[in-house]
């Protein structure tokens, strides 16, 4: 029964992986909102303090029986790069989570860019106001991935 409930939570963990990464280019428009919310929200859940989502800690803890597991490998704590394994993709944690970022905030982007081309609401009034705000982001890529 464990290894139902083990696989049943990593199964719903793959789903919502696959929604974060890609949920931006294929979410229909009235689910939009609800994924620009969200996406963020469940980002921050996993780097926490910890560096764990909670789907992570759900199957640790059914898996080792306890509330605080002592996990025998880091794999147990690292959903994606278990995952990548499986396929026979050998990469570095810190690689995996800088590929992870990137894919994450290009969906989010285009999510958002999908709704306010929806709703059609005027993001930049003035050339002044889009140059700060492209500057503001460039810099906010280069300081957080180099």
């Amino acid at each position: 029964m464990k290894e139902i409930i083990i696989l049943s939570i990593e199964t719903f963990h793959l789903f919502v992986a696959v929604l974060l990464l890609f949920g931006g280019y294929i979410i229909p428009l009235k689910y939009i909102p609800v994924y620009l919310l969200g996406a963020p929200f469940m980002t921050i859940d996993w780097n926490d303090q910890d560096g764990l989502c909670h789907l992570t800690k759900l199957r640790n803890m059914i898996r080792y029986e306890s509330l605080h597991p002592q996990v025998k490998g880091e794999s147990d704590n690292n959903f994606i790069h278990t995952l990548l394994l499986k396929l026979g993709i050998n990469m570095s944690y810190t690689h995996i989570d800088k590929i992870l970022y990137v894919l994450i905030t290009m969906s989010w982007i285009f999510a958002y860019s999908r709704f306010i081309q929806h709703k059609h609401i005027q993001l930049f009034p003035t050339k002044q106001t889009q140059y700060m705000v492209i500057s503001i982001i460039v810099l906010w890529f280069i300081i957080t991935f180099i």
